[in-house]
């Protein structure tokens, strides 16, 4: 029976506290697949929360809302955006003029999440890729987060890193990092706040400060020195998995393609397969780069 129990506990925590971190990313999209139509009852985020608590006040910072120096219309980037919670939080406020993208591993959550905020297309563009290296040029967007994810990502240090290269100058960059009790079942995944606030700070970042997010999380806000130039179209942010070249996009609307190597991305389910891109006849490429057999 002891057996049993101990049993019985190593798998909650491997599969419901560490949501399958220590097996890699594989099992962890497993499980969001698996969970995707639940999700957002289990997570049980007050109406209107993210709005108030995430959107308005980022918005603010960016200069959408009522702050010193307007900058128009900018890309946000959410990574593990899971079902679009922050997309569709900033798409509803009438003062975000830009283009969300959220990035995802899990198909089934950005099928969720196509099906929430699909009708604000083009402002809203889904990835499946992974979060590191992400399929994007550097320093091009007003803002990059990651909610309640980072302690998931198989190396949290470089995750950070990545949000640092993908912010441009004068952006925001919005983490949350986990606390508590199950914090301290997390090694090597979770650290002290204080901890990634040094981080950051090491990164160059600058005005970082914390605020409690809901239970288990504090909510970190950093931004990046310098000023904010005009946005550029989401498509001219995204770079090719294989060759790092420029990606065009097809007059059909439904492939981005690679002048350089010729890899084609292609849209279906609501997402731009980046997980599943290959270059006309050839192999896929795995979340490495390297062919599959």
């Amino acid at each position: 029976m002891a057996i049993g129990l101990l049993g019985a506990a190593v798998a909650y925590w491997s599969l419901v506290i560490a949501e399958g971190a220590y097996f890699g990313p594989r099992v962890v999209t497993l499980l969001y697949d698996r969970t995707a139509a639940e999700y957002d009852a289990l997570k049980d985020v007050p109406l209107g929360w993210d709005e108030e608590r995430l959107a308005e006040p980022l918005l603010v910072r960016l200069g959408h809302g009522p702050a010193p120096r307007p900058v128009g219309s900018g890309l946000v980037l959410d990574l593990a955006t899971g079902t679009g919670r922050l997309p569709m939080a900033l798409l509803s406020d009438p003062a975000f003029t830009g283009t969300a993208v959220g990035l995802d591993l899990s198909g089934a959550m950005l099928e969720k999440a196509w099906r929430k905020v699909g009708g604000w297309s083009p402002r809203v563009q889904l990835v499946m890729a992974p979060a590191v290296p992400a399929p994007f040029r550097d320093a091009t967007f007003c803002a990059v987060t990651m909610l309640e994810a980072l302690e998931f990502t198989p190396r949290p240090h470089d995750t950070l890193a990545e949000m640092v290269r993908l912010l441009a100058p004068g952006g925001a960059l919005v983490v949350t990092n986990r606390i508590g009790w199950e914090a301290r079942l997390l090694p090597r995944r979770a650290a002290r706040t204080d901890q990634l606030v040094r981080s950051l700070d090491s990164h160059g970042l600058v005005s970082i400060t914390k605020e409690a997010w809901q239970t288990h999380y504090d909510l970190i806000w950093a931004s990046k020195p310098g000023t904010l130039a005009p946005a550029v179209h989401w498509v001219d942010a995204v770079r090719c998995p294989g060759c790092t070249g420029a990606l065009e996009l097809r007059a059909d609307g439904d492939m981005l393609a690679c002048g350089a190597c010729g890899r084609e991305v292609l849209w279906h389910d609501g997402s731009w397969d980046f997980e599943g891109c290959a270059s006309p006849g050839g192999p896929a490429v795995d979340e490495a780069g390297t062919a599959e057999a």
